[in-house]
């Protein structure tokens, strides 16, 4: 949880202006499945595989991913939306950058 929290704010300080801030929260729910997957990995190495216990994480695992992971993922994120946002006002910059260095030189 931590790392999406650190990364989600890197995101957003990287291009130095609000381009991601929307896309924060989104980034930390994503990241909600892998607390179940933590425990459940624990609990195997530690002996305790097969126990009620992992057996309600598992359910609870599985319950998050598809739901938050595959259903709101694949709802919310857009491959076309992300390159629109991110890349083409960078790739604009760049080539008028080159344009009046061009005609400088």
């Amino acid at each position: 949880m931590a790392r999406a929290v650190f990364s989600g704010s890197g995101m957003s300080c990287a291009p130095l202006r609000p381009l991601v801030a929307e896309y924060i929260c989104f980034y930390v729910v994503v990241y909600s499945s892998t607390i179940f997957l933590n425990i459940h990995w624990f609990l195997d190495k530690t002996g305790r595989s097969g126990t009620t216990f992992q057996l309600v994480n598992g359910f609870f695992l599985i319950a998050t991913f598809f739901g938050v992971r595959l259903m709101m993922g694949a709802k919310t994120v857009g491959v076309v939306q992300l390159f629109r946002l991110f890349y083409l006002p960078l790739a604009i910059e760049f080539f008028v950058v080159v344009a009046v260095v061009k005609s400088i030189g």
